[in-house]
């Protein structure tokens, strides 16, 4: 009896283990991709930046996201462009009309370049290695010069 608890708790974990490197490691791209219900792919920029619609309001098109993913930190300006800030990626989103935002998936550089002024008021001028920055090692604030 032992003996079948052990092996039944070892294909429990490994059930799990599988689902979730089969399902837990899609980058916040491949996710918002994969929900065609909720964002409609409409083009790619300079083949690294990919533009979806959203019929949702901008609060509720964040939701959408964060539920799917929770960024490491954000630039959030209420009913105004917002940033998300992901390890490989940054999701901007932009107001187009009351109940249409447009949702922009960058790598940093991308994103540094297109979306300068409200990436350098809220992180500062600075890009690390290509990127906005990495989830702090440490606590206390933003990831520059730790």
């Amino acid at each position: 009896m032992k003996d079948y608890m052990i092996a039944l708790i070892a294909i429990i974990i490994t059930f799990f283990l599988g689902v979730h490197f089969l399902f837990g490691n899609q980058s916040i791209e491949a996710k918002i991709a994969n929900q065609k219900d909720q964002f409609q792919f409409k083009r790619r920029v300079a083949n690294d930046v990919k533009i979806y619609n959203s019929k949702s309001n901008i609060k509720e098109t964040l939701d959408e996201i964060t539920d799917l993913e929770q960024p490491y930190d954000t630039a959030v300006k209420k009913g105004k462009k917002s940033v998300l800030l992901y390890p490989d990626n940054v999701v901007c989103l932009i107001p187009v009309s009351k109940n249409k935002t447009k949702v922009e998936v960058a790598d940093h550089d991308d994103a540094y370049r297109r979306h300068h002024n409200i990436i350098v008021s809220h992180w500062g001028g600075r890009m690390k290695n290509g990127s906005i920055g990495n989830p702090p090692a440490r606590s206390g604030g933003f990831g520059f010069g730790k």
